[in-house]
């Protein structure tokens, strides 16, 4: 039985992949603590496009271990001095911003998916 190279590659990618998201899934939730996100001043919702409003369970650096594996994997640039999400799903409306768990967040770059949003700023719903 012959196997076919592009198959192969496939399938480690595919399993490479599900590995990480399953870290990214476990990663801690809030800030990160060993890697933390670079210091920036919160805004308010209404300074965020509806669209770019993510809830994420981890808030941290763009130096994080994680973050510079998920870049390279999904070839996505990331810029250490700005906040990163992780495991992050959209915010659409008020209802949200009170009942997410992790950090609120504006993402300017949200590839699908939300396993990793970048160009992150935390958002204070209250201001």
């Amino acid at each position: 039985m012959t196997f076919h190279k592009p198959l192969i590659s496939l399938v480690a990618a595919l399993a490479a992949t599900s590995s990480v998201a399953a870290f990214a899934v476990l990663a801690p939730r809030g800030n990160s603590s060993t890697y933390p996100p670079p210091p920036l001043t919160p805004i308010s919702t209404n300074q965020c496009d509806t669209d770019s409003v993510q809830c994420c369970n981890t808030f941290t650096s763009g130096n994080n271990p994680l973050v510079v594996l998920l870049s390279r994997l999904l070839r996505l640039p990331v810029d250490p001095s700005l906040g990163v999400g992780l495991s992050c799903t959209p915010a659409l409306d008020s209802a949200d911003f009170f009942e997410c768990n992790g950090s609120l967040l504006c993402c300017s770059n949200i590839p699908q998916g939300g396993l990793i949003s970048v160009g992150c700023t935390p958002i204070n719903p209250g201001l």
